[in-house]
């Protein structure tokens, strides 16, 4: 029975850093891991879905889809174009409209991998939220909403069809990111990472380091706690389990990290590697701190006492 896995951390909280650990446990092939990296910024990417052992994109490249998604395919596009060209007009960001661009493109193949982080940018807005909208793009949006869902089960039914297990890291819990009316397979897990507002101003400086459409901000404002579950940790509430940003980088906590690794059914490995694992964290997290110190000093000194 294929088993579905999927993690979600958000953005500079080291999701390409964590699934070259705890999601592939060193198995995958050197030639195919990173394919962009920056030593400066201690930034790289690695492939985060792994679906029946296998990169995704080496499981799914000879399946076709169904007739009913095909025609659902032909029909969603121009519903996709009219709400960029509302949202362009509203609230223009330029990193979100090329997402957006990047879906339609490829909206033949959405069904074919996680696109999550790409499909968000239909739903989320700056300076708007959504019951304030107009109601037919409101309509427009619930349409999106459902293909981008049934996209989503067509992928979970493939793999339950050819038993290929699927273990994922993703950003936000598809609720947030795909439709809150996605049904998801029986044999479903998912994990959070959690963080709190200290720790958020500390991933947001990064993301402004390593991304170039973001930049470097003179101030960063901590959210309270008050409104921690609410912005910060939205996957949490939908997820089955949760671990802790603090403890896994900060504290190198041991127990914490090991539960990454058992989440993706890794746990041997890391009984075995558990010393040079635990070094390897530290390491990582000791370079995000002198990259924060290189770039946005005073934000360091903040962040240290």
């Amino acid at each position: 029975m294929a088993e579905f896995r999927e993690f979600y951390v958000q953005g500079g909280a080291g999701s390409n850093f964590l699934a070259s650990k705890c999601l592939w446990a060193e198995t995958l092939d050197e030639s195919k891991k990173v394919f962009d990296e920056d030593i400066l910024t201690n930034e790289y990417y690695y492939h985060r879905e792994k679906v029946d052992d296998k990169r995704i994109l080496d499981t799914f490249h000879n399946i076709i889809p169904n007739e009913d998604l095909e025609y659902k395919t032909k029909e969603i596009r121009t519903t996709l174009i009219d709400i960029s060209l509302f949202i362009n007009d509203i609230d223009f960001d330029e990193h979100n409209a090329v997402n957006r661009s990047e879906v339609i493109l490829n909206v033949l193949d959405l069904w074919k991998k996680d696109w999550s982080m790409y499909t968000q940018s239909f739903f989320n807005f700056r300076y708007f939220i959504q019951s304030e909208l107009p109601e037919e793009i409101k309509d427009l949006m619930r349409q999106a909403e459902d293909y981008f869902a049934q996209c989503r089960e067509y992928y979970y039914n493939v793999c339950e069809k050819n038993d290929y297990d699927s273990f994922i890291i993703s950003h936000k819990h598809p609720y947030n990111t795909v439709s809150p009316r996605l049904i998801t397979p029986s044999n479903f897990e998912t994990l959070a990472m959690k963080i709190d507002p200290k720790v958020d101003i500390f991933i947001e400086a990064l993301q402004d380091i390593k991304h170039s459409h973001r930049r470097i901000k003179n101030d960063y404002v901590m959210l309270s706690v008050d409104t921690d579950d609410l912005f910060l940790n939205r996957s949490v509430k939908f997820s089955d389990d949760s671990v802790s940003y603090r403890k896994i980088f900060f504290e190198n906590d041991e127990d914490e990290v090991m539960k990454m690794y058992d989440f993706f059914d890794n746990e041997e490995y890391f009984d075995k590697n558990r010393e040079k694992i635990m070094k390897e964290f530290k390491e990582y997290h000791d370079a995000n701190i002198a990259v924060i110190q290189k770039f946005i000093p005073h934000l360091y000194k903040q962040l240290i006492t």
